[in-house]
């Protein structure tokens, strides 16, 4: 009997806790959309593969950045007395003197197209002398003709920027003053280096051709010659 009366109470008191709870609890069923999709969205791959994909991103606008720098600084930015970040830029510093570095201040846009004498820093070192028959370089076009009085060593880079014992080759096409001066210059035939394009540029830009008399003066100016360029 007294079990019985202990039962209905556990009974009452459970009831009414239920109630309880199931008054103050607001059930809400919220609506949602099936996309229809059978696969899982995965938003971590973990850390190994996560690694993997970064670095494979990373490479592939390394190659983005370097194609646009090969496309645009012969055109608009570079710099050709600035030396680049990183060693696959670097030149030697006694082709570029860094006094003639700190002097100079022409970007290569203006460099092709800037008809101003550049001031030449080979004639501290050495005087004007006539080139030896084997040191004539192979010029083509209406200025072939004409003597060159001085041209500098041919230019030299760093093998550990750009491969031991390799050979560029640059085809530029430049303009000559009645005087002598070349007073533009620019590559026909790219070297496939944006830096031995400038280097080739900077060394056309240095030569220096006789002087055409008052009869001589109607003839075209330009010419074309090959600059090769061996890392050492």
């Amino acid at each position: 009997m007294f079990a019985n009366k202990i039962f209905g109470v556990t009974i009452l008191i459970s009831s009414v806790w239920h109630l309880f709870w199931i008054s103050a609890v607001e059930i809400v069923v919220t609506p949602t959309i099936n996309s229809g999709c059978d696969y899982q969205e995965v938003n971590f791959l973990g850390p190994i593969l996560e690694k993997t994909a970064f670095d494979i991103m990373a490479d592939d606008y390394a190659h983005y950045g370097e194609a646009r720098y090969a496309a645009s600084s012969i055109f608009f930015l570079d710099r050709a007395h600035l030396k680049a970040a990183g060693p696959k830029r670097h030149i030697l510093d006694r082709n570029v003197p860094e006094k003639a570095l700190n002097r100079f201040t022409f970007n290569l846009q203006g460099y092709i197209n800037d008809a101003k004498e550049i001031p030449f820093y080979m004639a501290e070192q050495k005087d004007f002398i006539l080139l030896e028959e084997k040191e004539m370089p192979k010029v083509e076009g209406p200025v072939k003709g004409r003597e060159i009085i001085h041209k500098p060593d041919s230019p030299v880079v760093a093998s550990e920027s750009y491969g031991a014992n390799a050979t560029y080759s640059v085809e530029v096409r430049f303009a000559i003053s009645h005087n002598g001066i070349v007073y533009r210059a620019e590559p026909l035939v790219s070297s496939g280096q944006p830096k031995i394009d400038i280097i080739a540029i900077r060394h056309v830009r240095e030569w220096r051709f006789s002087p055409l008399s008052l009869v001589e003066r109607e003839e075209n100016n330009w010419g074309v010659v090959t600059v090769i360029i061996k890392s050492r």
